[in-house]
């Protein structure tokens, strides 16, 4: 299970949440890591030689989870990523949402397959 970056949004848009997502992709990226791995892992399974791969994209939101807890998991984390510029991103994302009633979606990627 992964997330991708692709299937992360916050409405109505935000500068600060697409800077901010920006920065940590290109900060994990820098590390080796890669914010749109969850479209690549069936074809990782299959490449590893996995068979009969499967793969479900499981949303969570906001309406589910509160605007804040929502953020938490998918946005306060990118600040450790990105810097101390980060930081201020952040708090200005979570003050946007607030104010606009905002409405945020991620999609999990959930891939399996038989060894």
């Amino acid at each position: 299970m992964d997330v991708d970056d692709a299937w992360l949004s916050l409405y109505p848009q935000c500068d600060a949440f697409d800077r901010l997502t920006t920065a940590a992709q290109h900060a994990q990226t820098g590390r080796g890591g890669d914010r749109h791995i969850g479209r690549k892992l069936p074809g990782l399974l299959s490449a590893a030689g996995f068979t009969d791969v499967t793969a479900e994209v499981v949303s969570v939101s906001s309406l589910e989870l509160g605007i804040t807890t929502f953020l938490d998991l998918t946005t306060r984390f990118k600040a450790l990523q990105s810097g101390a510029v980060a930081t201020d991103l952040v708090d200005e994302v979570y003050r946007f949402a607030a104010d606009h009633d905002a409405f945020g979606v991620t999609g999990v990627f959930a891939v399996s397959g038989t060894a």
